[in-house]
């Protein structure tokens, strides 16, 4: 999965790379939404493998990745697309080459984590093998899945042009049949409800910020297109060490809940900077809550892979990144608008004073996660006792059954051994002392009209036996 959602995401710049036509990126872009859980992938790969008190460091050190990317990737493209004016693709060109080369480390370097069978189910993630059989591995893997994928297509053209249109019609149902589990998964507990509520308020306002920051600052504040990339630099620089030190110290310290209020503090902090900066260096200064904001997304993860069962922590983190995907969505659109309003009055930043009290209401709604989580821990515990009681009853009436029946093999109806058994049950539980009481009387009664027959054979056989008085036999 992560191999397909690693390409579907680089598709739309990749594109770049061979055409000048923004339709086709637009087109890839739009695409590349249904493989947007990159981020889910990973954090859910890594509660597989770590431990459930090192998981929000490992996820901060996730995030940190992706801070360093960020902090090298934009001044790279600005300083390249400056250097080189007349070759526009070569940035682009440089994006096929990063992604083939991490398309490569999945398939050869990262083992697979959800069983050895998992290649067989797939047909497109790969076990970790010895070295000399890597390519083998990789190869037979995808053949597997274009036989799978072509078989699927067949099976689509066959339903189709037989009439039937089951296909077409079963797409849609089965889509909202996975939207109707996340959204199930996300309504299933207070807790998971109110993370819901704050993620969506949350992202909201930080795609608001990724997707207009850049043209508002070169409107606003002459920013030319390095000292964007240097901006943006800055602020992945600033993630890196938020997600790579503060997380790890902070977490740990002070606990999920406390953090991911620290975080969205942090980024109504940053918005309200951004909103009143008139200077290119009073954006540096929002650098302070940006430090403080990329604190949230670990610990909301760490909090819901902590209080979720391992085998709802995937569908968990997805039903998430939906919820971010979304506000990707509905973000720029809003906070575009918002933008394009407040231009040219006299508060052009406007909208991230709108973000920042958006992050503010999140923040209220989260101040309520420790008594939630607590709650759903103890909701925990009891479900597991009740469990632990019903199994133990189980068990209990299994060693009753069998002790019963061993009892019963060794018992006649003379009250001795080696005969057949006088009642069914042990006398011990109540089912067997209500049933055997029946049972011994019909036994009793049994043994009567046996020895009543036996009698009659007798006299029978003695009459025959005697002479009559009149000679005859």
């Amino acid at each position: 999965m992560l191999l397909l959602t690693v390409l579907g995401t680089c598709l739309p710049f990749c594109t770049l790379a061979f055409t000048e036509n923004l339709w086709y990126y637009v087109v890839t872009q739009a695409i590349a939404g249904a493989f947007a859980a990159t981020f889910a992938i990973t954090f859910a790969y890594i509660a597989d493998t770590v431990e459930v008190n090192a998981r929000a460091p490992a996820y901060g050190l996730a995030l940190a990745t992706f801070g360093l990317s960020f902090c090298i990737g934009p001044v790279t493209g600005s300083v390249l697309s400056e250097r080189y004016p007349e070759t526009p693709r070569f940035v682009f060109m440089g994006t096929v080459l990063l992604t083939a080369i991490d398309l490569l480390y999945i398939v050869y370097v990262l083992p697979e984590t959800c069983g050895e069978h998992r290649e067989e189910r797939m047909g497109l993630a790969f076990p970790h093998s010895p070295a000399p059989f890597k390519l083998r591995d990789a190869y037979s893997g995808l053949r597997r899945g274009v036989r799978q994928v072509r078989s699927r297509v067949e099976d689509a053209w066959l339903g189709l042009s037989a009439g039937a249109g089951d296909v077409a019609h079963s797409l849609p149902t089965r889509m909202g049949l996975v939207l109707g589990d996340a959204v199930a998964i996300l309504l299933s507990t207070p807790l998971l409800r109110r993370v819901s509520e704050i993620v969506f308020l949350y992202y909201c306002g930080v795609w608001a910020l990724v997707s207009t920051l850049m043209v508002y600052v070169t409107r606003q504040l002459g920013f030319t297109t390095v000292m964007v990339g240097q901006l943006m630099s800055a602020y992945g620089l600033c993630t890196m060490i938020s997600e790579g030190v503060l997380v790890r110290i902070m977490v740990p310290l002070f606990g999920e809940p406390f953090c991911a209020v620290l975080g969205l503090a942090g980024f109504a902090l940053q918005c309200v900077i951004i909103a009143f900066a008139d200077r290119p260096f009073v954006m540096y200064l929002s650098m302070v809550g940006a430090l403080f904001a990329n604190l949230f997304y670990p610990s909301i993860s760490a909090l819901i892979s902590r209080t979720v069962s391992p085998a709802q922590q995937g569908e968990a983190l997805g039903a998430l990144n939906g919820i971010k995907s979304l506000c990707e969505g509905v973000g720029p659109l809003v906070f575009g608008t918002l933008m394009t309003a407040s231009e040219n009055t006299a508060m052009p930043g406007a909208p991230y004073l709108v973000a920042a009290a958006a992050a503010a209401v999140a923040g209220w709604h989260a101040l309520d996660l420790p008594k939630l989580v607590e709650a759903d821990l103890e909701r925990q515990k009891r479900a597991e006792s009740t469990s632990a009681e019903k199994q133990s009853l189980l068990r209990d009436g299994e060693a009753s059954f069998v002790e019963s029946d061993s009892d019963s093999d060794g018992e006649d109806p003379e009250g001795g051994s080696g005969g057949s058994p006088s009642r069914p049950y042990s006398s011990s539980g109540s089912c067997a002392s209500k049933a055997s009481a029946p049972f011994a009387e019909w036994q009793e009664a049994a043994a009567g009209e046996s020895s009543d027959d036996s009698s009659m054979v007798m006299v029978s056989e003695t009459a025959s036996a005697t002479p009559s008085p009149s000679g005859e036999p």
